[in-house]
């Protein structure tokens, strides 16, 4: 059942007038989700207990590279859309999950807000802008991530996971569906572990949640216990983010991410460092997404 959303919709999840609004929404509601194939090599859980302080020094390391993925989607050139689609499930849906479908304008492209219709909620937005960059963000932060957390003795690693998502979305020429999800899992020298994900608004999830205790985040949003990404994984997913497509995205990612450490960044208060990674950010479209 499609229904298209009128440019006054609410933000009431259930209602087929409006998409759902993720940060009111609890876990222990989520849907079940299928089980597609999982790369090798189990992951093994530490059940050392984490230390408060642990959670959030990690995650103030991390915290830069967050920022900067997410200005330079919001600000790098997408699709111009015109419209938006509800599917709602019934009970025979082989994917038990709200589906948005965003139409495109033909070789229209515009940037953040100005790329949807003026009603758009913002968690509809970033749930398009990061559609399927979830390989390519831990491919191309993982070893930026790593050499900032060599500083702590903790160890980055690529994480596939089959994520429960709470709504899914895809633009009118694809097909809806379930993949593989890539997350960056933080190990401590003391055994604990966390989660970064980059890019969990596509499933709609609200981006305060992109870093978790990794128990978690595999528990409450994940069909599986998550494998380590092995060597064909890697190499599958890297030959895939060479696509033209994602070459202006791959770019600018490489180039900001070095600004996180650098002399600037550590000569700063730690409250003046978010707008220096923004700034870099912002530098690096300017140079990789040039308007034609």
């Amino acid at each position: 059942m499609a229904t298209h959303i009128p440019p006054t919709a609410t933000d009431n999840p259930t209602s087929p007038q409006a998409p759902p609004q993720a940060e009111t929404q609890e876990t222990q509601d989520l849907p079940s989700a299928p089980s597609p194939p999982s790369p090798s090599h189990q992951i093994t859980h530490s059940t050392t207990p984490t230390p408060p302080s642990s959670f959030h020094a990690i995650q103030a390391l991390l915290a830069p590279f967050n920022t900067l993925f997410n200005t330079l989607v919001s600000s790098l050139r997408h699709p111009l859309i015109t419209h938006i689609d509800l599917t709602l499930p019934v009970h025979d849906s082989p994917l038990p999950y709200p589906i948005y479908t965003f139409h495109a304008a033909p070789l229209a492209f515009a940037r953040g807000a100005a790329a949807f219709p003026a009603a758009t909620p913002a968690a509809l937005q970033r749930a398009l802008q990061k559609l399927d960059l979830c390989d390519v963000s831990v491919h191309m932060m993982r070893g930026h991530a790593q050499r900032v957390l060599d500083g702590v003795g903790a160890r980055v690693s690529w994480v596939v996971v089959c994520g429960v998502p709470r709504f899914l979305v895809r633009y009118g020429f694809e097909e809806a569906g379930l993949s593989f999800h890539s997350v960056c899992l933080v190990s401590t020298a003391g055994g604990e572990e966390f989660v970064a994900d980059f890019t969990l608004e596509q499933f709609g999830y609200p981006q305060d949640r992109w870093f978790m205790r990794w128990d978690e985040y595999r528990d409450g949003m994940c069909e599986d216990e998550g494998k380590v990404a092995d060597q064909e994984w890697v190499d599958f997913t890297e030959k895939l983010s060479q696509g033209e497509n994602l070459y202006v995205l791959r770019q600018a990612l490489n180039e900001a991410c070095k600004c996180v450490g650098d002399e600037v960044f550590r000569g700063l208060e730690e409250g003046e460092r978010e707008g220096y990674v923004k700034k870099c950010a912002l530098k690096a479209v300017e140079v990789w997404d040039v308007d034609e």
